[in-house]
């Protein structure tokens, strides 16, 4: 049975500002969405103007204005109403520079839903992906398989970095997709979490410059609910004590069994991906590994 209802869920949408630029500089978005403007660097304004004319830099009056905000800092803006709200840095030189962006709020559509069937549902999961570990310029698993409706939460263990959406996998792919999600940059320590929701890949980079140059991207896959995923290496894994193989860990009634995404660093030892803790009883972890454990794994 098919039905039409409104789509009524707000999204957040995040810009990225880095030199004198509004990356993106143009938004698409529908009303009650969230607009998030993240400083990278200096100082700027995020100011709302009456056009989008090159020579606009005036603020409009009663419109909104992060005012004078200095890097790290963030912004944010619901819309309310629909039409096509222009933007500037309101610095002169700046917004006589050209920077400038405009958010396009429109009506929701309506959607066509199939009303829920038990074939149609399961039970959603969490996975847990290190950023940086060990400060190298990569993500714990560059290649990552997870069923529709599962979430991915990036843990930000080095430095400053972002998780960017970007349109595809090639290796010199470092523009933001527009549209896509983006946790702005991040320092250390921090978390960003995204549910997946859409069949097929998602690509994501870190957009610092030199880190996508030198590799620092990464790869989703959307599977159906219900499909098996694969994110243990086909190899043989030896894990070290205290450790097991996924393959033969004994899930509990009680407790859900961690599947490891990555690498977890115990120490100054690398964990492969395919080795979760030993378990005394259903509900702890081996006191060794425990009082090591640094990064936590995906746990389903």
């Amino acid at each position: 049975m098919f039905f039409i209802i409104p789509s009524v869920s707000a999204a957040t949408f995040n810009v990225t500002i880095s030199g004198l630029t509004f990356n993106p500089s143009s938004l698409n978005v529908n009303i009650g969405d969230t607009v998030i403007w993240n400083f990278a660097a200096a100082q700027h304004t995020v100011t709302q103007v009456a056009s989008g004319t090159a020579g606009d830099c005036k603020a409009l009056a009663n419109g909104f204005d992060s005012k004078l905000l200095v890097a790290p800092n963030t912004f944010k803006q619901t819309f309310t109403a629909a039409g096509n709200f222009w933007y500037v840095c309101s610095i002169a030189a700046h917004c006589a520079a050209g920077m400038r962006g405009v958010v396009r709020v429109s009506q929701p559509t309506a959607t066509s839903a199939q009303a829920p069937s038990a074939t149609a549902t399961g039970a959603s999961k969490t996975w847990t992906m290190q950023v940086a570990p060990t400060g190298a310029l990569a993500f714990a698993m560059p290649t990552i398989q997870i069923n529709q409706g599962d979430s991915i939460t990036w843990q930000f263990a080095a430095k400053n970095h972002t998780v960017t959406e970007v349109s595809s996998g090639a290796a010199s792919d470092c523009t933001p997709k527009q549209g896509g999600y983006d946790s702005g940059l991040q320092v250390a320590p921090a978390v960003y979490t995204r549910t997946f929701n859409t069949l097929g890949k998602s690509w994501y980079i870190c957009y610092i410059a030199a880190h996508c140059a030198a590799g620092m991207r990464g790869t989703i896959e959307i599977l159906p609910v219900g499909t098996a995923v694969n994110n243990n290496s086909t190899s043989t894994t030896t894990c070290p004590a205290g450790y097991v193989s996924s393959s033969q860990a004994q899930p509990s009634q009680s407790s859900p069994s961690p599947v490891s995404v990555g690498y977890l660093t115990v120490g100054k030892e690398s964990v492969p991906a395919g080795c979760v803790p030993i378990k005394n009883d259903a509900n702890s972890i081996a006191p060794a590994a425990l009082a090591a454990l640094v990064i936590v794994t995906a746990l389903f």
